[in-house]
């Protein structure tokens, strides 16, 4: 009895999910066996829609880069996949052919690569990332055998269980659970990026940053700013980083921002080619909000015993508000305000507000919220006998 080709190749995907070079023969071992022209593995970020890492066999090898650019993001037969992990679907039978000929994905990409059909599953997926697994059948060639597409399913297993093997060390590889965790505790946003400038990583506080939209951008998942040249000047600075041979030192860049608000501080550092997907290098960005460093009502009780509306007075000066305009916003009188203040002086030790304003700046503090100048009475308030949303008038 002869042995079935196809479960010889078995050993060989648990290889590759250990080491990511042998997909090419995983691959190439696969087309040859079923008589395909190519075949594809590709792992797709699912926040940003991009795609992470591709390896291409047969035609379409030599436009790898030209499907990661640019047709990934318009590939209709990869979001069809989502939902149905660990099922063969062929493309044919999923779009009709009005659908596919109206498709830049599959006129400018597929069809040039000489690709008449494809047969392909989502063989993993993390909540991060997904993992799509082709084969390409070629213009001109009888399709592929039945019976080598039912045999195809024992592959499924073993092709999942290398790509969940392959994601999970891949993330490992920078990052641990208990550093994930500290990653989004600190008060400054933190942005991990590929020499492109393709997010990989970045903290909740970043995050709210980017969402804004008021300097920083995040474009097809790459990151950039709202006006070109410091785009520009971005992307410089990223691509400094990731050299082979990057600079000593970090690239500082002012992003500017609407509203008049102060400009976002970013520093450009490297990570590293050890720390990077397969060899590429990553770049570590820091972006300080100057405008919300500032702690919130719970830190400012616990160091310094501000009453809840000292605290908020507090945070409210530390956004940049002079004191007439805390007293319009909130309706509270200027002189109720002033007297407030006097406390807070005389609980810090500091005679001056401006001395005021740069211990508040050095105190260490959870995430900044999204306004800064608010504050909501934590429940601990009420525990320490300290007044909760009424303000305190100090005589």
């Amino acid at each position: 009895m002869h042995a079935d080709p196809l479960g010889r190749i078995i050993p060989r995907i648990h290889d590759a999910g250990l080491d990511p070079r042998l997909w090419t023969g995983v691959l190439q071992s696969l087309t040859e066996t079923i008589g395909a022209i190519g075949a594809a593995y590709i792992v797709r970020n699912a926040r940003t829609g991009r795609v992470d890492w591709a390896n291409f066999l047969g035609p379409s090898a030599q436009f790898t880069s030209d499907y990661i650019t640019r047709y990934a993001a318009k590939d209709p037969f990869s979001d069809l996949l989502t939902g149905h992990e660990g099922t063969w679907m062929r493309l044919s039978e999923q779009l009709p052919e009005p659908e596919l000929r109206r498709s830049e994905w599959y006129n400018d990409f597929v069809l040039k690569c000489g690709v008449r059909d494809i047969i392909a599953a989502q063989i993993g997926n993390t909540g991060a990332q997904t993992v799509v697994f082709g084969i390409h059948e070629g213009i001109g060639e009888k399709p592929l055998r039945t019976s080598h597409l039912k045999r195809l399913n024992r592959l499924l297993e073993p092709l999942g269980r290398a790509a969940e093997v392959q994601l999970r060390l891949r993330e490992l590889g920078w990052k641990s659970v208990i550093a994930a965790r500290a990653f989004d505790q600190v008060s400054t946003g933190v942005i991990v990026v590929d020499a492109d400038g393709s997010v990989i990583e970045m903290n909740g506080l970043a995050e709210r940053v980017v969402r804004r939209g008021d300097g920083l951008t995040l474009q097809q998942g790459a990151l950039g700013a709202a006006r070109v040249f410091e785009t520009a000047k971005l992307a410089a600075a990223i691509a400094s980083a990731t050299q082979p041979e990057p600079a000593a030192t970090s690239s500082r860049i002012l992003i500017g921002r609407q509203g008049g608000k102060h400009d976002y501080i970013l520093a450009v550092s490297p990570l590293g080619v050890e720390l990077g997907f397969y060899s590429d290098p990553m770049a570590l960005i820091i972006v300080v909000d100057p405008e919300a460093r500032c702690p919130n009502a719970d830190d400012l009780s616990a160091y310094f015993g501000l009453s809840f509306a000292e605290c908020r007075l507090a945070m409210r000066l530390m956004s940049g508000k002079p004191l007439r305009a805390i007293a319009a916003e909130s309706g509270s009188a200027t002189a109720t305000l002033r007297s407030q203040l006097r406390s807070i002086l005389k609980k810090i030790r500091v005679e001056r507000q401006a001395d005021l304003l740069l211990v508040l700046a050095s105190v260490p503090s959870s995430p900044a919220s999204e306004d800064c100048g608010e504050a909501k009475p934590p429940p601990n308030f009420a525990a320490r006998g300290l007044p909760g949303r009424r303000d305190v008038v100090i005589s």
